[in-house]
C-alpha cells in the first residue's frame, strides 16, 4: 500500500528542492569568482596596488612577490641566523586584523609604510632580538615589526597596551612587559 503525499507537502519538497539547486550554483559561482580573484591580484597588485585591499590571498601574494618585503625580512633573519617559513592561514588572518587596526587597507599603503619606515623596522627588530636565537620567522616577519613601531610610536603605555590586548600578543601578564620593552627601544633608536 502506498501512502500519497499530500500536495502541499509536495509543493514544499519542491521549493526546498529548487533552493538547494540555486544554493548549489551560488557556492560553484562563488568558487570560480574566488579563483579568478586569487589569479587576478598579481596583476592587480602590479598595476595598481592602491586599488588592491588587504586580505588574507593579496597579504599572501605581497608576501611572495614583494622585493622590499623580502629584503626587509632577511635582513631580520640574519640577526639570528634563522630561515623563513611560509605563514599559516591563521597568522595571515591575524596580519590582515592587525594592519586594518593600523589603519593600513591597501598594498599600496602597506608597501608605502614598509618603504618609509624601514630602517625603524630594522633597528627596533635588530634590538628587540638582541640575545635570542630563533630557527625561523614566518615571510612578512617585517610586518610585525611594523606593528611594534606603529604602537611604540605613540610613545603612549595605554596606547601600546591596547595594541597589544587587541593583536593578542603573549600572554595578558606579559604584555606590560612587552608594552615597556617597545617603548624603551622605540626611545633608544629615535634618541641615537
Amino acid at each position: 500500500m502506498q501512502v500519497a503525499i499530500p500536495k502541499h507537502i509536495t509543493r514544499r519538497f519542491s521549493r526546498l528542492a529548487g533552493l538547494l539547486e540555486l544554493g548549489d550554483q551560488e557556492f560553484i559561482t562563488i568558487r570560480n569568482e574566488l579563483k579568478k580573484y586569487e589569479e587576478d591580484v598579481p596583476a592587480n597588485i602590479a598595476k595598481a596596488p592602491q586599488d588592491v585591499d588587504i586580505d588574507k590571498v593579496s597579504l599572501s601574494i605581497f608576501y611572495n612577490t614583494n622585493s622590499l618585503l623580502k629584503k626587509l625580512d632577511s635582513e631580520i633573519m640574519g640577526f639570528v641566523d634563522a630561515t623563513t617559513r611560509v605563514p599559516d592561514s591563521e597568522s595571515m588572518q591575524h596580519d590582515v586584523k592587525i594592519l586594518n587596526y593600523c589603519g593600513i587597507k591597501t598594498i599600496a599603503e602597506l608597501e608605502n609604510h614598509l618603504r618609509l619606515k624601514q630602517k625603524m623596522i630594522i633597528s627596533f627588530a635588530r634590538k628587540w632580538l638582541e640575545g635570542s636565537k630563533s630557527s625561523s620567522f614566518p615571510s612578512g616577519i617585517s610586518i610585525f615589526y611594523l606593528f611594534y613601531v606603529f604602537a611604540a610610536q605613540t610613545v603612549n603605555f595605554e596606547q601600546v597596551k591596547g595594541y597589544l590586548d587587541f593583536a593578542e600578543i603573549d600572554s595578558v601578564k606579559k604584555r606590560v612587559e612587552i608594552a615597556h620593552k617597545a617603548l624603551k627601544i622605540y626611545s633608544e633608536i629615535i634618541n641615537q
